[in-house]
């Protein structure tokens, strides 16, 4: 199988994921204070759904911020950043391998100056790359497609996307404190 249709697999496995979401109502619903009350109402089994429904999401290209709002609003700045961590790296984990069976390392091949030069950072660094990338997008399904789409191994990826998802989950978890804090003063 050619990279062209490699890449146009990729690209028609994740529109049927936006498609299926838009027209479920599903993507609709998933905002950070409707997850928050289904979350809570679940109980102790809030987590699994969580994470379950955050995996489900990034397939279907919901931004991984709305999750991470959900967990901080129902579980509060410590538990909720823990909790989004585990469920962002079980998404991406998830992604990662859905869009590396269908795709393989299809951006390898990609001949576009742009592209090219991107790729050939994260193929030269791949920690630092992914790390940079996570900490500055944080948890984009675009970049996670096209990192699975890269030469990168999984390892390299799972390790720079923790590290790199550290910083921006730590500072929306310190920062929804401080709001917190604001709003019950």
């Amino acid at each position: 199988m050619t990279a062209r249709t490699r890449i146009g697999l990729v690209a028609g496995l994740t529109l049927t994921g936006m498609g299926t979401g838009w027209a479920t109502g599903l993507t609709e619903q998933l905002s950070p204070t409707v997850l928050q009350a289904w979350l809570v109402e679940a109980g102790p089994l809030g987590v699994v759904a969580f994470v379950a429904l955050f995996t489900g999401g990034t397939l279907m290209g919901v931004p991984g911020l709305v999750f991470l709002f959900a967990a901080l609003l129902a579980w509060g700045p410590l538990h909720g950043a823990g909790v989004a961590m585990v469920g962002a790296v079980v998404a991406l984990s998830v992604n990662f391998a859905v869009i590396r069976a269908v795709g393989g390392d299809a951006g390898a091949s990609v001949e576009a100056r742009w592209a090219r030069w991107a790729l050939d950072r994260v193929e030269d660094r791949p920690l630092l790359a992914t790390a940079m990338l996570r900490a500055t997008t944080v948890l984009a399904p675009p970049v996670t497609d096209a990192l699975a789409l890269s030469s990168i191994r999984y390892r390299e990826y799972l390790l720079g996307s923790v590290v790199g998802l550290v910083v921006p989950i730590v500072g929306y978890a310190l920062s929804f404190e401080c709001l917190v804090a604001k709003l019950l003063a």
